[in-house]
């Protein structure tokens, strides 16, 4: 989704939040949450440190995505799921990103994978080369799959719910997405845009990258989410925005370019194509007026690609 904010520069004066999840199944579960729902609230993206996903892992991710990018396009191009397209839709296995509206334009190239519920895997779009991408992902995204468990949890309860209110809600048949960003480096000397501003229309984004070049909008400002050693950005999606009624703030966020080669590696949770998100009973009587119309994931999709600011132009009070 577009934004008529400034676009200026990172701002010095404010950082991201980080919280560490070590003890949050335990004795610091409740001064966790609280950070959860602070970050929530003033920022919609936090990062997170000890989230029992390995640094190895991590980094065999990282080595294994590299790897594959350097292939030859042909070779890249064989984990296309259809023809070679600019166009904005999502496709899935390797394509391009060369797209954009009123003259501005996504750069870089990606690989994209539905990989929850295990029946929506298309594993001629996985690559064999290297030979340890197929068994790398799979792992890193059952892991992904359990910090998403756990962190559902955690948001359930930042607003007052029973911990297992929005694994409940998702359901077993949720859809999860693994998404490898890849930027070439900037020609420019200064930063230039390698993804541009919007927000998620899934409910949650966990993201590593390989380099900073993430940032958020908070107060008029863009802030950059400095990269932490081993850590996992966490943004909240449309979704999470809805369902709190506007409580939780989707943010705007893009990417820029630098000097050197960069790599996000990006899991995405969403509801179920056919479930119908509509804002909490309980959070609309706390923070009422009714903000949101219920509408099917699939449906709210559909409006987000083909009507801009769809989820601003709804609620002009936010």
């Amino acid at each position: 989704m577009g934004s008529d904010l400034k676009q200026n520069g990172s701002s010095r004066e404010l950082e991201v939040p980080v919280i560490d999840l070590q003890g949050s199944r335990g004795e610091r579960r409740s001064v966790v949450v609280q950070q959860i729902r602070s970050a929530c609230v003033e920022w919609g993206l936090f990062q997170v440190i000890n989230h029992d996903i390995s640094p190895a892992l991590m980094k065999k991710m990282f080595q294994v995505a590299k790897e594959f990018f350097d292939l030859p396009m042909e070779e890249k191009w064989k984990y296309s799921s259809s023809e070679r397209t600019t166009t904005v839709d999502l496709f899935h296995g390797y394509g391009t990103k060369e797209f954009g509206t009123k003259g501005a334009l996504d750069q870089g190239d990606q690989l994209r994978h539905r990989t929850l519920p295990l029946s929506a895997r298309a594993y001629e779009q996985w690559p064999s080369h290297p030979p340890s991408f197929r068994e790398i992902e799979e792992e890193f995204t059952q892991k992904h799959h359990k910090l998403k468990e756990h962190l559902f949890e955690l948001i359930s309860e930042s607003v007052n719910l029973r911990s297992s209110f929005l694994n409940d809600f998702f359901g077993k048949d949720y859809a999860q997405t693994f998404l490898i960003n890849h930027y070439l480096a900037s020609v420019e000397q200064t930063p230039c845009m390698g993804l541009q501003n919007h927000s998620d229309i899934c409910a949650l984004t966990v993201l590593m990258q390989s380099i900073s070049g993430l940032q958020v909008m908070k107060d008029g400002e863009w802030v950059s989410v400095e990269l932490i050693q081993d850590a996992f950005a966490v943004n909240l999606g449309d979704q999470f925005e809805i369902l709190t009624n506007g409580l939780y703030k989707s943010p705007l966020h893009r990417a820029l370019l630098n000097s050197s080669e960069r790599f996000s590696v990006g899991v995405f949770s969403c509801p179920p194509d056919d479930k119908v998100v509509t804002p909490i009973p309980e959070l609309v009587a706390e923070f009422p007026p009714l903000r949101y119309k219920a509408s099917t994931y699939a449906q709210y999709r559909t409006e987000v690609m083909t009507v801009p600011d769809m989820v601003k132009t709804l609620t002009p009070d936010l």
